[in-house]
């Protein structure tokens, strides 16, 4: 439960204030930090770019509402869920069924995408250079 005091928010049980954390506004909004991701555009070379970490931002890379998909050694996968209906261009196979449209591939801190690391970055590259339908 999240309660607004002015420009503070507090987190926690009702009647438990052992539990309860405050954030400030000013520290919730930190949360849209850029975050270094790879992305795919079908048939094309993968790059490496900086985007805000919000779902608007994830939304505007892939063209459409996201589709979370877990690319196994720590990597997430971030899709158009719609790409097909859509008719995009296939993009990646993906355990035999191919993604649509550009591929944006991430890690998670529990429920919080972050900034792939410099090994992370490799993996996902590789994953998408082994994956890729056409180009």
């Amino acid at each position: 439960m999240f309660v607004q005091k002015k420009n503070r928010l507090q987190s926690g049980n009702s009647g438990d204030d052992t539990k309860r954390k405050t954030f400030t506004v000013k520290s919730i909004a930190r949360k849209a930090e850029k975050i270094k991701i790879v992305i795919q555009q079908p048939g094309e070379i993968s790059q490496i770019i900086e985007i805000p970490n919000t779902l608007k931002a994830f939304q505007q890379a892939v063209g459409g509402c996201i589709e979370v998909i877990n690319l196994g050694n720590g990597l997430i996968g971030v899709i158009d869920e719609e790409g097909r209906i859509k008719d995009k261009k296939a993009n990646i196979d993906y355990y035999g069924s191919d993604i649509r449209g550009t591929v944006v591939i991430t890690a998670a801190d529990g429920e919080s995408f972050r900034s792939l690391t410099t090994s992370e970055i490799q993996s996902a590259r590789t994953y998408l250079m082994k994956n890729s339908i056409g180009g």
